[in-house]
């Protein structure tokens, strides 16, 4: 087969459907069901340069000016996705400077990703400066927005609020030359808070593992929630704390014969849904604070850059009943590891492909602590091993996010001297069922989940499952 002969998906142009790339990514799925093929014109792609001129190495910035009535229909059409709940991520990127369309538009609708240029069109970029400058960056706070461009990239919390309508999540803006032109990705957040009984509705786990994260969590286990990009990691984050003795689903608070506990949230952007939580502190990372107030992590005498590191460091000491980092990516993993020997039920969540690679990272990202010098490999291992009780691991499979593993950590050590761990569940992607591995059960040592669960008075639904038709 001829190169010229492969075929890439085409784009839909409907704005109230676009087209969907299938999971194959050789074809497209029409709005009408059909599917459709465009041959590649190998000659029309390989372009190295603009005719007449060589592509500039880094475009000219433009100056904002006042906004004109064709910016004021952009802003309503990206509002409208904004505040449409089945929207969850926004991206407007610039196109290669020879381009005849200077800017496309994308969306994201439960795990794909449509185009919808014609309804959010950008006609040039110094139309995008406008928008940015007077829709974008002043409904973002927690971002380096002073001197803005500068910056090579603005990242905070976008929020806005029209009416009884209202929507946050995380924002990026790129400026050239780290983009071909000014660019804008925005991740929503959801403002429906998933319970566990809603990833059993939509088949994401069975009512069995459901009620086994949930019993685990109220028995005060560590867990560490892993997945890809998108996996759903926050969001079952997010439905875990639900299970905390907090508040009821009606907004009330708790009846007395519960304890009330109080949880620590600590992140870089508000991107946790906890709006049924009472009993709740939310702090922001240095990291987020230092760009708040435009200055430079190592002069604002918040220590050296480290992400939420040092900010765990200092909860350690504040009075709480769990800590919640809403994402590891570093050295304040360590800090979190020390904080999970405090605190029962800690949790955060960790970007990894399997559970087995979420342990490892675990210890490779605490290891970029400066204090893990001093307990060494060995013992960020051992601190991995006691300070995780379970790896609940999320995935895409076959068009579908589910609960693709969980793993117990029985807090020794295996031969390797890597943290041991066993399987408990396990997603069957052939079958499309979960399986308990032969020979698998909660680990017997003291201390670990089963102890918590029975301390707890608490049943173990892995050795006695209940069935689906329980109430």
């Amino acid at each position: 087969m001829a190169l010229r002969d492969l075929t890439l998906p085409t784009y839909a142009t409907d704005p109230a459907m676009p087209t969907a790339v299938d999971d194959t990514g050789t074809s497209a799925v029409t709005p009408d069901g059909g599917s459709a093929d465009i041959a590649v014109d190998v000659d029309a792609v390989a372009v190295v340069g603009v005719p007449g001129g060589e592509v500039p190495l880094c475009p000219t910035r433009v100056e904002a000016g006042a906004l004109m009535a064709a910016d004021v229909d952009v802003i309503e059409a990206i509002k409208a996705r904004i505040f449409d709940l089945d929207c969850s991520e926004i991206r407007i990127t610039a196109n290669d400077p020879w381009d005849a369309r200077p800017y496309n538009t994308f969306i994201k609708v439960g795990i794909r990703y449509y185009e919808v240029s014609s309804e959010i069109h950008i006609a040039d970029e110094e139309q995008m400066h406008r928008i940015v400058a007077h829709f974008f960056l002043p409904n973002t706070s927690n971002g380096d927005l002073e001197g803005a461009q500068a910056s090579l990239v603005t990242r905070g919390t976008f929020a806005y609020k029209e009416g009884v309508e209202e929507r946050s999540g995380r924002i990026e803006v790129f400026y050239p030359p780290v983009m071909d032109a000014l660019s804008v990705n925005m991740q929503l957040t959801s403002k429906h808070e998933m319970d566990l009984e809603d990833f059993v509705k939509s088949d994401a786990c069975t009512l069995n593992i459901a009620a086994f994260i949930k019993l685990a969590t109220m028995a005060g286990a560590s867990i560490l929630i892993s997945g890809e990009t998108d996996a759903g990691k926050t969001t079952l984050l997010s439905a875990c704390l639900q299970e905390v003795p907090n508040v009821d689903p009606t907004g009330e608070t708790p009846a007395s014969t519960l304890d009330p506990e109080m949880v620590v949230v600590i992140q870089e952007f508000d991107e946790i849904p906890m709006r049924k939580m009472l009993y709740k502190q939310k702090f922001y990372s240095f990291e987020a604070a230092a760009r708040t107030l435009g200055i430079e992590r190592s002069a604002s005498g918040m220590g050296a850059p480290g992400g939420t590191s040092d900010l765990v460091d200092i909860i350690k000491v504040v009075r709480g009943d769990r800590v919640v980092i809403g994402e590891c990516r570093g050295g304040e993993m360590y800090d979190y590891l020390e904080a999970a020997s405090i605190y029962s039920g800690s949790m955060t969540t960790l970007h990894a492909k399997s559970p087995q690679q979420a342990i490892s990272n675990a210890v490779q990202f605490a290891m970029r602590n400066p204090n893990a010098a001093v307990a060494g490999l060995a013992g960020v291992r051992s601190l991995v091993a006691g300070g995780v009780d379970l790896v609940v691991h999320m995935a895409k499979i076959n068009g579908r996010r589910v609960v693709a593993e969980i793993v117990e950590l029985d807090g020794s050590m295996a031969d390797d001297g890597a943290p041991r761990s066993s399987r408990l569940f396990v997603f069957n992607a052939s079958t499309g069922s979960w399986d308990r591995p032969e020979g698998s059960g909660l680990s017997e040592r003291p201390g670990r989940l089963l102890a918590k669960l029975t301390q707890a008075g608490l049943p173990n639904l892995h050795a006695n499952p209940i069935t689906e038709g329980a109430a």
